[in-house]
């Protein structure tokens, strides 16, 4: 009768840590829609109201099956050039490469990207620092601050007019800075770019004090319960100097695209 009850705790465990997982060779369409704002998220029993919304027909994207089986998946992003790797360790997945046409860059401080089973209330905060290089022959160094906050729960109305309930809202945001060094003089010195030493996150706060902030990012994701990945996602990066919005853009995928959490 023990044997079973703990046999019976872990599987539970199991499937709650199995929900909104990445995984290696799922494949997704996403559709780009309209911009929608997102404001006073944080509370509960929401009702969010996508079915007005517009679908942009030039943008359609896709998960890519990850070849490398040293990382746990690898997926092209939502605006369809980035391809991001990631690693899970326990419940949490963390980000820990990202490379596209323009720069590719490696995490030596890793950065929190979903942390599964999801509940309303949860939140994080963390450091995050990535070196790499870029087209102009630069060697590139990211770093920033991070907040992870599951805002809010509610009823989700979709484009297609489905309603889903038990549904909530990740809000990710990030402040970002950013050093460029010309990639000759920073090999001359370290040999290469990986053994770059590591921002402190006491570096980091000096550096962040000092107004040099670039950019802020915010990412919104609507997941419903039974679904692997979310209905929704909104992305918005912003000056934090002029506080000017610099870009937005908003995703869709219809549930009935959705790979259910059946297995």
């Amino acid at each position: 009768m023990k044997k079973n009850i703990v046999f019976l705790l872990l599987a539970v465990a199991y499937v709650g840590m199995a929900q909104n997982e990445y995984r290696i060779g799922d494949k997704l369409k996403f559709q780009r829609i309209n911009y929608v704002p997102v404001t006073n998220v944080a509370g509960q029993k929401l009702v969010w109201d996508f079915s007005n919304r517009e679908l942009f027909d030039e943008n359609s994207l896709l998960y890519l099956p990850n070849k490398d089986t040293l990382v746990k998946s690898n997926i092209v992003s939502f605006d369809g050039y980035t391809r991001y790797s990631y690693d899970q360790l326990a419940d949490t997945l963390f980000l820990t490469a990202f490379q596209n046409k323009r720069v590719r860059m490696k995490y030596q401080e890793q950065e929190v990207d979903l942390c599964f089973p999801l509940s309303f209330g949860d939140s994080l905060n963390g450091y995050f620092s990535a070196v790499g290089d870029d087209v102009c022959g630069n060697s590139v160094r990211n770093f920033g601050r991070y907040h992870y906050a599951v805002s809010g729960e509610g009823t989700l109305i979709t484009m297609d007019e489905d309603t889903l309930t038990n549904v909530i809202l990740v809000h990710s945001s990030r402040v970002i800075s950013s050093s460029y060094v010309n990639k000759e003089k920073l090999l001359q010195h370290y040999g290469i770019l990986d053994s770059i030493s590591a921002l402190s996150h006491d570096s980091i706060d000096v550096i962040l004090l000092q107004d040099s902030v670039l950019l802020r990012q915010d990412v919104y994701r609507w997941y419903a319960q039974g679904y692997r990945y979310p209905i929704f996602r909104q992305e918005t990066i912003t000056s934090s100097k002029k506080n000017k919005l610099l870009y937005s853009v908003a995703f869709y995928c219809p549930p009935t695209s959705l790979e259910s959490l059946s297995d």
